[in-house]
């Protein structure tokens, strides 16, 4: 199993996998649980009552979403952490803290909106209610992104160090390329990026101990 320096587990690396769980949990609740209108057909009216009706929903898919992030940033630490002080490792880091942040922000404005329901008590205004949706989707979009920055510098990292096998690093550049591409970094967001953190997660954790990369 992978150890630290000090032959310690590292168990700060298993947020990976906890991370993609709670966000799938988050997925669910948000898209199964609650019921989201259609962006494409929706009236502002729609939206409105979407507030009013799924404020329980979204209060706790926002919930389990900012505990996916707090997983998210320790496995970014752990990896960050097997790539040693290079410039590369730098980079991981400031795309998965960059991931993390849009990733909350995504769901900041819907969040918003149950909020003001909440408080009020009343419905909120419907060109509100459409500006706190589509917002969202923004920061979302933003957040492909910042994936791509973060599985793009692991990438290289593993190319240049072979904390992993190379075959990794050109299959983590793939996915890199695919969340920078219109209308297909969602996916690459919620299918392969969250199979992505799994699958490295794993493997890094079957691995015996071994040192941090040398500095790049």
């Amino acid at each position: 199993m992978h150890e630290t320096s000090g032959g310690r587990r590292d168990y700060a690396l298993l947020g990976g996998i906890l991370a993609v769980a709670l966000f799938i949990a988050s997925f669910v609740v948000m898209y199964g649980v609650g019921t989201v209108p259609d962006r494409n057909d929706a009236s502002p009216a729609d939206f409105v009552n979407y507030f009013q009706q799924e404020d329980g929903s979204i209060w706790l898919a926002s919930l389990l979403l900012a505990l996916a992030a707090v997983a998210f940033l320790f496995y970014v630490g752990a990896l960050r952490g097997l790539l040693g002080g290079s410039r590369l490792g730098g980079t991981v880091l400031a795309g998965g803290i960059g991931t993390a942040v849009l990733m909350l922000c995504s769901m900041a404005p819907t969040l918003s909106g149950a909020v003001l329901v909440s408080d009020r008590d009343a419905p909120i205004d419907p060109s509100t209610a459409t500006t706190l949706i589509f917002l969202g989707d923004g920061f979302t979009i933003a957040a492909f992104y910042a994936a791509s920055v973060f599985v793009g510098a692991a990438a290289l990292a593993v190319l240049r160090t072979g904390v992993l096998p190379r075959w990794v690093g050109w299959v983590s550049l793939l996915v890199a390329v695919v969340l920078l591409v219109p209308f297909v970094g969602f996916l690459g967001f919620v299918f392969l990026f969250p199979i992505w953190i799994v699958g490295t997660t794993l493997w890094l954790w079957s691995r015996p101990a071994m040192a941090a990369a040398p500095a790049l």
